[in-house]
């Protein structure tokens, strides 16, 4: 999918209704999306609108002016392109990955529950991350295969400063966006650039466990939890739905799935990630 910039604006033009809203923790408008003749157009009020040409499979970008190529890049790779995919069959989840044994183990859940924090502590001890936020399959063939996105984790800055390898690269903070930290991949944060067939995904929980808990999940319940963690452009699309439910429906069928709950504590990610590695050994994958 190709992204093309045009001349910037010095502020985006009205719009009519939006057919969804994502809103910032306190309240204000972080994007809209609306309809167009051929695709859809996603604004960003503070930085650009991308208009997302669904016949060609091409997406333009204006940006506002003063808003810098990295910003509009993350806004791309992190937002845009992964509700994009799924207009053209490909749906993406919130989630991070890394490889263990040759095989991927995912960790999902909504923003905040500890998806990136859980790849940096595997991939700066030995076990390389596959991604960090936007799990995309391959779904031909008789495995379900995981690909690599790009070779960074955003963190913020609690995490930055507490388990950041010495000698690793240089953070950068991500645009003008919000306070996280983007960690390029090193000697120390280790990636994987293949994609890798799925062992497993871990769908994680926030109940203040003081000791980590992991319990199966049906294909149900588990289909439930791939919809939940989705990227979705436009939930008034019935067709669209559809079929990304029935994606969700056979990743449910193909993949183990558990509910994983542990305690937030920098100091207990260790027996944390020896926990989650005995668990996921006895996978007939593994």
């Amino acid at each position: 999918m190709k992204l093309s910039i045009k001349n910037k604006l010095s502020s985006l033009p009205p719009a009519g209704p939006s057919i969804q809203t994502w809103t910032r923790p306190e309240g204000s408008v972080w994007a809209d999306c609306y309809r167009t003749p051929h695709g859809y157009r996603l604004r960003y009020p503070a930085f650009a609108e991308f208009e997302i040409d669904r016949d060609n499979q091409q997406i333009v970008c204006s940006p506002l002016d003063g808003v810098g190529e990295d910003t509009i890049q993350h806004l791309y790779t992190n937002h845009v392109r992964p509700l994009a995919m799924g207009l053209f069959g490909r749906p993406m989840f919130h989630g991070s990955a890394v490889e263990v044994d040759g095989y991927a183990v995912m960790f999902v859940g909504v923003s905040g529950m500890g998806k990136s924090t859980l790849a940096l502590s595997f991939a700066t001890n030995g076990f390389p991350f596959l991604s960090d936020d936007g799990l995309l399959f391959e779904t031909d063939g008789p495995s379900l295969e995981l690909q690599p996105s790009a070779p960074a984790i955003r963190v913020w800055h609690d995490v930055l400063d507490t388990m950041t390898p010495s000698g690793s690269a240089d953070a950068s903070s991500v645009g003008e966006i919000n306070e996280k930290y983007s960690l390029p991949a090193s000697s120390q944060i280790t990636y994987c650039d293949t994609p890798k067939p799925v062992a497993c995904v871990y769908f994680l929980q926030d109940n203040h466990m003081q000791t980590t808990s992991i319990s199966p999940l049906s294909s149900a319940d588990s289909a439930v939890n791939w919809l939940k963690n989705s990227f979705l452009i436009d939930p008034t699309d019935q067709d669209l739905i559809s079929r990304q439910f029935s994606l969700i429906s056979d990743l449910a069928a193909r993949m183990p799935a558990y509910s994983l709950d542990y305690p937030r504590d920098f100091a207990q990610l260790p027996g944390v990630r020896q926990s989650i590695l005995r668990h996921c050994s006895t996978e007939p994958a593994l």
